[in-house]
């Protein structure tokens, strides 16, 4: 059984887990690990394009709205402390103050590449209050936006929270093409398969694979979730606390072909 084989290559794996596989054939699925709850990271630039794109269904947000970037939307660039501690990762704090870049152009850039100053400047577009009311609407209730992304700085013990099981219920509804609504649902499919870091679940498979997903890491941490689109579709969403995330890399990548071969057994 598939939760038997994941039990064993994570048997002695140290630190906080958590790992909820879904058949989007059969319907089968398995929970295994011992946390649901895990700091968002890089994760809760997914939680923010929910309230984004249910602000645009609203018709409270124009994706071709246009942001300038200066002093006042993108701080970061001007803190020469921020190159090593805090928003080193993504590309706008090396753009020039003066740009003017549409919403719909900084979600791509949070979305795809992870930027952090894009999700930064979003959050304060759309407001923590508004995307917090949307994750409560759609289902979330343990994940939760509580802060901007200041990486390496110290929060006071303030994290932005992911459930692993919520992020499952999500990508379900996402499959059945239930997020805010179809167009919604396809647009953000499509963007999430475009994502660039591809070291766990796509790792495999190269670019012969859709999967649709996003991710998080930072020290000791680190997530990924998503659809992958094989002949049998599956939802495959992971995620590894206070253990060393090279280890965790290695653990999630076995997991996610354990989960593939699955997929490819139980639906011969």
């Amino acid at each position: 059984m598939l939760l038997d084989r994941i039990e064993d290559r994570i048997a002695h794996f140290p630190g906080k887990i958590g790992i909820y596989y879904v058949d989007l054939s059969d319907g089968q699925r398995c929970f295994c690990g011992n946390c649901d709850v895990f700091p968002a990271s890089g994760m809760v630039k997914l939680l923010l394009l929910l309230g984004l794109f249910y602000e645009r269904e609203q018709g409270n947000l124009s994706e071709q709205e246009r942001i300038i970037l200066n002093e006042k939307t993108c701080p970061e660039n001007e803190d020469p402390a921020t190159v090593n501690g805090g928003m080193h990762y993504g590309i706008l704090r090396y753009l020039d103050f003066g740009l003017k870049l549409t919403v719909k152009d900084l979600y791509h850039i949070m979305m795809i590449i992870s930027d952090n100053a894009a999700f930064n400047i979003l959050l304060d577009r759309v407001g923590i209050s508004n995307a917090n009311r949307t994750l409560k609407e759609l289902g979330f209730k343990k994940s939760k936006i509580n802060r901007k992304i200041r990486v390496g700085k110290v929060h006071d013990g303030v994290e932005n929270l992911i459930s692993i099981g919520e992020l499952v219920s999500f990508f379900e509804k996402l499959y059945n093409r239930q997020i805010i609504s179809d167009e919604a649902s396809r647009d953000i499919d499509k963007l999430l398969k475009e994502h660039q870091r591809t070291n766990i679940m796509p790792y495999y498979f190269f670019e012969d694979l859709p999967i649709a997903h996003h991710t998080g890491f930072d020290e000791e941490l680190l997530l990924d979730a998503g659809i992958a689109y094989t002949e049998y579709p599956f939802i495959l969403c992971m995620a590894a606390n206070e253990a060393d995330t090279r280890n965790s890399e290695n653990m999630m990548r076995d997991v996610t072909m354990l989960c593939y071969e699955n997929s490819i057994d139980i639906n011969r």
